[in-house]
């Protein structure tokens, strides 16, 4: 009995070690055989937008700022946004309603011609305008260059004007002029702001919009 027993037990081992090294020749004598990987979906990368130097939009802000003071608007055309043009807003509630000029328009505007630039506060009326009075009203009506306040991507609120600029430019960049109120006797109620905004364009930043602010009632 202990015989056959010996003897079965030496067919076993036989057979574990001649499975063994079947195994092994199957695995190229690998034994550190990873498991098959499960079959995953790749999600696509996120693209966040690159953010500019602050310093290069300052500059380009106070560029543009020297352009618009001599009211150049053949060298202002050249900076502005090559697909989405340039906005003109008299006031801080940017809407669909404000006038858009692409570069080639800008560039050859006629500074005779009347537009209507939106309405005036109160009133309601229509802003009938030639480029040159516009520009001293709406654009140009303080020397922003000398601002001893400016603002960097931050959307302010002032007045009771509702300010749209973040809701129609998300992903823009805005750097403001502002002036505080100088008249004591109007109690801070002069105070103005202009504000330059930019948008990227294959990876480059161009003016998209010119917004006035001042008080409203």
């Amino acid at each position: 009995m202990f015989v056959k027993y010996k003897k079965y037990k030496s067919i076993v081992y036989y057979v574990l070690v001649l499975a063994t090294g079947i195994y092994l020749s199957a695995c190229g004598g690998n034994t550190n055989v990873a498991p098959p990987s499960e079959n995953t979906e790749t999600k696509p990368a996120v693209v966040t937008p690159t953010l500019p130097d602050s310093t290069l939009l300052k500059n380009k802000a106070a560029n543009i700022l020297r352009i618009l003071k001599i009211a150049d608007w053949r060298t202002l055309s050249t900076h502005i946004h090559p697909v989405s043009g340039l906005r003109f807003s008299p006031y801080s509630n940017v809407n669909e309603q404000n006038l858009v000029f692409k570069k080639e328009e800008l560039a050859k505007i006629d500074t005779q011609k009347i537009y209507v630039w939106g309405t005036f506060d109160g009133s309601g009326s229509p802003i009938r305008y030639a480029l040159p009075r516009y520009h001293k009203e709406f654009v140009y009506d303080l020397d922003f260059i000398a601002a001893k306040k400016i603002i960097y991507n931050k959307f302010a609120q002032y007045g009771n004007t509702y300010n749209t600029i973040q809701k129609m430019y998300p992903e823009g960049i805005n750097v403001e002029y502002y002036f505080a109120g100088e008249n004591p006797q109007l109690a801070g109620f002069d105070w103005r702001a202009l504000r330059l905004v930019f948008t990227q364009h294959e990876k480059k930043w161009y003016l998209t919009a010119i917004i006035h602010s001042q008080f409203t009632t």
